[in-house]
């Protein structure tokens, strides 16, 4: 059952964007002293047997309020012991590790606390992080729109939105809910068809663990075609939960050093794996190439630009439609804007004021999401940003992003002079 976990098939999946992280609540540590830790959920166990001066004895959250609900004001109690909280016990750590792999972009999440969400907007600054909560009934206003868009799905509701799982027993109707014919169940559906799943420290009571898992992955566990990887901490390895699982193709991580955290272990080493493999890669996927941004108001520049750059024998890409409609754009363009060692964005008083020039700005964010993701400031950016005009630059409105740059007036023999430098150095910008 613990045979070494299968990295090169996971690496493979992931560089295609196939696999889905299950953040259970193993993930979300509170720091209640030096080097000491503990679940979200085992804290709140904590200050709810202390308010309410009952036996803790050792029980999960879910079955301390099944066993208390009917006598005590239990459940009125758990939002106000979470809004207690101070956000600089949370323990962040692995959680923006999981935010940084941007092979992700559809997550799932059992826990209730709206932490993961945070963390992602926290990293992933340019891009639109949308949040589904499910539930019991349909809310219509969960939308999500957008090619950049990453999806957080708070399987159990969330409580940030009143509504979420509390005992086991909701535990069992919210997985039921999810085949509900809901617009949440059918973007579910639609973001996960095919996927492999990659279940992290999902604390779920054993019984429902199977009937959880056909659930989400919306097949049988017999040929079963997408992989279950799982990471989860120690658990007794002789119940009926590992007995059935057991007699599956699934991949299970276990850690070197600590079998009682391997959640956390996991997310360690997939982050130094996925890092190494990431700057081992970059001299291959990038292009010694141009990508040059422009408007069509500033053509003839780029055109100008462009000779310059060919004739020193610099591969150059633009985007071709820009001469037909300032609203065309293709997988093309967004793909050599990713690969290319220098982003070249040609700004002007017109094209930054103007919001028909659809293609410009939306190429300059997909440069922006890139510089995001992959640097630490604008020294060590791949974007370049000049100016052309004569002496508009100091009454021309510019975006904060752009400000963060050097922005240079338009000198192609200067623009060329820079570039050869950063190719013939191979210091690639990435």
């Amino acid at each position: 059952m613990y045979a070494n976990f299968n990295w090169d098939v996971f690496f493979t999946l992931l560089k295609k964007k196939q696999i889905i992280p299950v953040i259970g609540n193993d993930l979300i540590l509170i720091k209640t002293g030096k080097d000491i830790s503990l679940k979200l959920t085992e804290h709140i166990t904590n200050q709810l047997a202390k308010n309410l001066k009952l036996e803790h004895n050792n029980l999960s959250l879910q079955q301390f309020i099944s066993k208390y609900q009917n006598s005590t004001m239990v459940k009125s109690l758990i939002k106000h012991i979470y809004n207690e909280i101070d956000i600089n016990n949370i323990d962040f750590t692995p959680l923006r590790k999981l935010a940084e792999i941007t092979d992700f972009d559809t997550f799932l999440t059992l826990n209730f606390d709206g932490f993961f969400e945070d963390a992602l907007k926290s990293i992933r600054k340019q891009q639109n992080i949308h949040v589904i909560n499910m539930g019991l009934e349909s809310d219509r206003n969960n939308t999500a729109k957008g090619i950049e868009d990453a999806l957080v799905f708070n399987i159990f509701g969330s409580i940030r939105s009143q509504h979420f799982a509390k005992t086991e027993s909701d535990f069992l109707e919210y997985t039921f809910s999810l085949h509900n014919d809901k617009y949440e169940n059918k973007l579910l559906s639609e973001k996960t068809k095919g996927k492999s799943f990659l279940f992290l420290g999902n604390d779920l009571p054993n019984w429902i663990v199977p009937t959880f898992m056909r659930s989400i992955t919306n097949e049988p566990f017999e040929n079963a075609e997408s992989i279950k990887f799982i990471a989860e901490n120690e658990k007794d390895t002789v119940n009926n939960y590992f007995q059935f699982m057991n007699n599956y193709q699934i991949e299970y991580y276990r850690s070197q050093n600590n079998y009682k955290s391997n959640s956390l272990s996991f997310i360690d080493e997939l982050y130094e794996k996925w890092t190494q493999f990431n700057s081992k890669q970059s001299l291959n996927f990038y292009n010694r190439s141009v990508f040059i941004n422009a408007a069509p108001q500033n053509l003839s520049e780029m055109t100008q630009l462009y000779d310059v750059l060919r004739r020193n024998g610099i591969e150059v890409f633009y985007n071709p439609k820009i001469h037909e409609n300032p609203y065309l754009f293709s997988k093309e363009v967004e793909n050599q804007i990713k690969r290319a060692s220098v982003f070249i964005s040609l700004v002007s008083k017109e094209s930054l004021s103007s919001e028909k020039e659809y293609a410009f700005h939306k190429e300059l964010n997909i440069a922006k999401m890139r510089h995001s993701w992959f640097h630490d400031s604008s020294e060590d950016s791949f974007i370049e940003v000049y100016f052309v005009g004569e002496n508009e630059l100091e009454n021309t409105v510019i975006p904060d992003f752009l400000k963060t740059f050097s922005i240079k007036r338009f000198n192609p023999d200067l623009i060329v002079e820079n570039v050869l430098i950063v190719l013939s150095n191979g210091f690639f910008l990435c």
